[in-house]
C-alpha cells in the first residue's frame, strides 16, 4: 500500500459492469475452491460494488481492488476470499474489455 492510499495497479479505465453479471461473478466465487464466503459477505461485496460504480454502471479494476481492499482492511471478508474475488474480477476484464 502506498503512502497516501493503495498503489495502482490495476486499470483505471471504468468499464460497464451490470449487477447481473455481478450476481454471476460472485457464484462463480462461492463455487471456487477454498473459498469461504457466506451468503452475508457476497451481499456485502456486492453492495459495495455497486454503491461504487458510477454513471453507466461503470467501475474500474483498480475501484474494485481498493474497494475489496477496504472490505479485507476491515476484516469483512477474508484474505483468501480477497485473492479469489480479485482473480474473478481480473478473468472478467480480461476476456470482456481488451483494449
Amino acid at each position: 500500500m502506498g503512502l497516501f492510499g493503495p498503489d495502482i495497479k490495476y486499470s483505471q479505465i471504468k468499464r460497464q459492469l451490470l449487477e447481473i453479471e455481478l450476481r454471476k461473478l460472485l457464484a462463480h466465487v462461492r463455487l471456487t475452491p477454498g473459498s469461504t464466503i457466506s451468503d452475508a459477505d457476497e451481499n456485502l461485496v456486492k453492495d459495495a460494488i455497486l454503491s461504487h460504480r458510477e454513471s453507466g454502471d461503470k467501475i474500474s479494476l483498480q475501484h474494485i481492488y481498493e474497494t475489496l481492499l477496504h472490505l479485507k482492511s476491515q476484516n469483512r471478508i477474508t484474505k483468501y476470499d480477497f485473492a479469489t474475488l480479485m482473480k474473478v474480477f481480473e478473468k472478467y476484464f480480461i476476456e470482456h474489455f481488451t483494449d
